[in-house]
């Protein structure tokens, strides 16, 4: 076994006790699907990953993740960056990043949770209205 897949066996299993997998539960690194968990200070990471051939359906799709997240912790509100640099600067995303690989799409995201609607903050219970039937259409 080579020491990449090693590490990526290794990772895999560290991230499975501390993160919540989506899709049905299936684990993105196997089979596609969403894991969030806590991030640095007040940030929530949510990492998304499926075939290469729904690119364009991953940003809606961590779109509703960011709002289900914001709405199981009782904030209405939502702000995105594509990384902790952009966190720290507070240069919000309005869309997430989506990467196409040979084998893969991809796309990761930090979120800010806030009771109060701000300048560049995404309303949570909007984005479900708007997206979430596409989203859950898609999977069934």
């Amino acid at each position: 076994m080579s020491k990449k897949l090693a590490g990526i066996i290794l990772l895999t299993a560290a991230v499975s006790g501390c993160a919540q997998y989506g899709a049905m539960g299936t684990n993105p690194i196997v089979g596609g699907g969403f894991v969030d968990m806590d991030g640095i200070g007040k940030l929530h990471k949510v990492y998304y990953m499926s075939t290469p051939f729904a690119k364009n359906n991953i940003s809606d799709s961590m779109m509703v993740r960011c709002a289900e997240i914001a709405k199981s912790k009782n904030k209405p509100y939502f702000a995105m960056y594509n990384n902790l640099m952009d966190a720290i600067r507070d240069k919000k995303e309005y869309e997430p990043v989506v990467w196409s690989h040979l084998l893969m799409s991809e796309s990761e995201v930090y979120i800010l949770l806030s009771e109060n609607d701000q300048s560049g903050y995404f309303n949570a219970e909007k984005i479900l209205q708007d997206l979430g039937q596409k989203v859950k259409d898609r999977k069934s």
